[in-house]
This record gives structure tokens, C-alpha cells and sequence, in this order.
């Protein structure tokens, strides 16, 4: 590395109890969804809208087009719907997609993983992550598979963080790309072994070279090229934003990547 991108690991240390906290998260429970009684529904519901033409946010039971809009579906991080995400969805509307994001803390008694607030005394979330979120992306899409405002043929996932983390657990043929942002591919629990999604469908891997959500100290974070199972995706790239952070959405080069990834990769014809 270049002494331009030396990087500075002591910011570092006030992320650890997010990393751990999140991997508790993901591997601690062994109740399904389903026997906790989430109604991932509310996801939808309040879900925010953003389509290319339109100024305004709707929620999904509002949103009317005469036309197909290539769709993505976003998974927010830890904290919700934030400036980030919603950073994410300006570029991607004024791109020409329609992005979807499903408003996991929405949901009836789902409470957050995480906060920047160092006199925070409540409690974290009571749910095992790793069914929860891939639950409301399996909800999210049997709406909009019957959404008219949505190009069926054109339908990609992106996450952030912890949602870059369900991203990495989904697997569903029909999508036509998977994006994931802000997660260097490796932690404990469910989340380990491979990217769940088909070895040929298009993915693309925004990180920073050093993420200070999952780097330590004294063990800057590998990344998601570094893992075995990349080398046998058929269509994977990743692209390292100089230095270190955690957002990706303020990147003029993040954003550029997608853009370029999303068109590069819409109407892709997938192997029998």
C-alpha cells in the first residue's frame, strides 16, 4: 500500500463493540422468525419508495407509474433508514431505478443493533438477524412481484452493513445482480461459508480499503477478494475506496461503481 493510503487504525477501537455486538446478533439465538412471531410485513409496509420522476418518497400502497422501472432493493444497516441510505436512494432514482427499502425497524417489536449514542442503556435487538432480514427481502419481493412500477426482468439486491450481511445469506435465482456495501464478507455464526447467491449471478463488492466497522487494531479487515469462494464466482468484481470509513453512499466513486455495475448488468442473460 502506498504511503498516500497509510491508514490510521486508532479510530478503530471506538467500533469494536459494534463488530462484536453485531456477531453476538447473528449467531446467538436458535428460535426461527417464525416462532418469534415477527411480523416482517410491517417492512413493507413502511418501506421507502424512491421513483426516478418523482420528488417525493412514497410508501408502496402510493406508488403509481405507467411505466417498468429497473428495481433495487435495499437493505439498511444497523441504525435504519438513515442520510446514508437515503443518499443511496437520490443516485439510484436519478440513475433511472426505482429504489426499494424495506423498514426493518418497523416492525413490531424489533429493536435496533446498534448506536453512536455512548450513554445508551436500553436493549439490543431480540432476533436473530440472520432470519429476520433475509425474511423481509423474501416479503419485499412477493410484492413486487406483483408490482406493475417494476421491471420484472431487472430486479437487483443491495445491502449495507447488517444488510450487506442478509444480502450475503439470500439466495434467489431471479435477481439480476447483488450488491454488497460496507461488509468484508467474513464473520462468524451463519455467516459463514460462501455468498449464498448462484456463482453466476452478477455481484459487486463496495468496501473501503480499511472499514472501521470490522477492522481492529491490531487486524486490519480482510476483504471479500481475499476469501476462497470469490475465485469461483463467474462474475464478481470489487472495487476499494482509498482509505478508511464505513458509509459508502457520499463516494462519488461507490456511486459510479453501481451505476456502472447495475447498467453493465441489466437485461444479462443467466445460464440455464
Amino acid at each position: 500500500m502506498s504511503q498516500a493510503h497509510r491508514l490510521n487504525l486508532q479510530p478503530l477501537r471506538a467500533s469494536l463493540g459494534l463488530i462484536v455486538l453485531l456477531a453476538v446478533l447473528w449467531m446467538a439465538s436458535s428460535k426461527s422468525v417464525a416462532q418469534q412471531a415477527f411480523d416482517v410485513s410491517k417492512a413493507w409496509d413502511y418501506a421507502e419508495v424512491y421513483l426516478p420522476g418523482n420528488l417525493m418518497m412514497r410508501r408502496p400502497d402510493s406508488v403509481t407509474s405507467d411505466k417498468a422501472f429497473p428495481a433495487v432493493v435495499f437493505l439498511h444497516g444497523c441504525g435504519g433508514i438513515t442520510d446514508h441510505e437515503r443518499r443511496w436512494a437520490q443516485h439510484l432514482k436519478s440513475e433511472g431505478f426505482v429504489a426499494v427499502f424495506p423498514d426493518s425497524l418497523r416492525i413490531p417489536g424489533r429493536r435496533r443493533n446498534c448506536t453512536q449514542d455512548p450513554s445508551f442503556d436500553g436493549e439490543f435487538s431480540n432476533v436473530l438477524m440472520s432470519q429476520l432480514r433475509p425474511a423481509e427481502f423474501a416479503h419485499t419481493m412477493s410484492k413486487l412481484r406483483n408490482s406493475s412500477w417494476v421491471d420484472q426482468k431487472n430486479i437487483f439486491l443491495m445491502g449495507h452493513s447488517e444488510g450487506a450481511m442478509a444480502a450475503y445469506l439470500i439466495r434467489d435465482d431471479s435477481l439480476q445482480g447483488v450488491v454488497i456495501s460496507g461488509f468484508p464478507c467474513s464473520e462468524g455464526g451463519a455467516l459463514r461459508g460462501p455468498l449464498r447467491a448462484p456463482l453466476d449471478t452478477a455481484t459487486l463488492v463496495v468496501n473501503w480499503e480499511l472499514d472501521t466497522s470490522f477492522a481492529r487494531p491490531d487486524r486490519p479487515n480482510l476483504q471479500c477478494a481475499d476469501r476462497p469462494f470469490w475465485r469461483l464466482r463467474t462474475s464478481a468484481a470489487q472495487v476499494l475506496l482509498p482509505g478508511q470509513g464505513h458509509p459508502t453512499g457520499f463516494s462519488p466513486l461507490a456511486r459510479d461503481a453501481v451505476t456502472q455495475f447495475l447498467r453493465q448488468s441489466m437485461n444479462r442473460d443467466k445460464p440455464n
